[in-house]
């Protein structure tokens, strides 16, 4: 059964439009992205990157806070910054985003995206989703106030014994309310290949019953179970809104290795991107060391 999204409230009282207008409204498969132009790259810092700095107690070393994220970030010379949830303060209010907002133009770092922690492997019509999709709301309002498009969903991970068949109902059924709420902030829900769509070929299949202009993915480079990331990438590169990159590749079953970022970014630029890159490192190394680093090694690696 599909939610009613006006029943439980999700939706603010200016999406006024038909829930099928909303979500796209098409039985159709998605279809591959069109752009306009040739392929453009631009280099992102995303926060999670410097999670332990972000966290870490006031006045500790190397601490900081988003503003000084998006600071730091700045004077390395990235293009944008990719905000997180997780680094908010709990509850802000329409003044802190006015204010992060702001301090993003000062500096000339557009928003790449912002991200949240979600799971939309529960039953549509569960009490569990209702919580979930209210949360979703509650920062597709929040990232639509920063003006960022594109806002980082997961697919989550399924309940108990549910089949394979029903999770993934489950997550087709609640993306058409998630690409609802997104019509109606202007904000893009950009899945990401991560926990339960690491899986390729359960990734494919969600994409083939979700067709709306409110949809796309979170294209992560280091997040597919497969012999063959590389090819995975490339086959999901068409129907990306936003990309996470890492320093490293993991093909299922083996230890992770340096990633090609050459191949990958070619992968992009073959299939017509045209958006942010972010950057999100997950390594042992310092990431005040290891970003500038890597930020080097990604400008030498664009497609010329």
């Amino acid at each position: 059964m599909k939610s009613d999204l006006s029943r439980r409230g999700f939706l603010t009282a200016a999406a006024s439009a038909p829930v099928a207008a909303l979500a796209g409204g098409s039985a159709m498969a998605m279809t591959p992205i069109e752009r306009a132009g040739d392929p453009r790259l631009k280099l992102s810092l995303v926060a999670y990157s410097m999670r332990q700095y972000l966290t870490a107690d006031d006045g500790a070393d190397g601490a900081m806070d988003l503003h000084g994220f998006v600071d730091w970030a700045a004077e390395l010379g990235f293009g944008g910054v990719e905000l997180t949830s997780y680094y908010f303060p709990e509850s802000p209010d329409a003044g802190y985003l006015r204010n992060l907002k702001r301090h993003c133009h000062v500096q000339g770092m557009p928003i790449a995206g912002g991200g949240i922690r979600n799971n939309l492997c529960h039953d549509p019509d569960s009490e569990a989703t209702a919580q979930e999709l209210a949360h979703i709301e509650t920062w597709a309002a929040r990232y639509e106030t920063l003006g960022a498009a594109p806002m980082r969903i997961f697919a989550g991970t399924p309940d108990g014994d549910a089949s394979e068949e029903e999770t993934v109902a489950n997550i087709i059924a609640n993306l058409e309310t998630v690409c609802a709420i997104g019509a109606a902030h202007g904000v893009i829900m950009a899945l990401e290949n991560h926990g339960y769509l690491r899986d390729p070929d359960r990734l494919g299949r969600v994409i083939e019953a979700t067709d709306s202009p409110w949809f796309g993915l979170t294209l992560d480079s280091d997040n597919f179970d497969v012999d063959d990331p590389y090819a995975a990438f490339e086959r999901f590169a068409p129907y990306a809104v936003n990309v996470h990159i890492k320093e490293m590749v993991t093909p299922v079953g083996q230890d992770s290795e340096p990633a090609d970022l050459a191949r990958q970014l070619r992968a992009l630029a073959d299939a017509g991107y045209r958006g942010y890159v972010g950057l999100e490192y997950e390594e042992a190394e310092d990431p005040y060391e290891a970003i500038p680093r890597l930020l080097g090694a990604l400008r030498g690696a664009l497609p010329q």
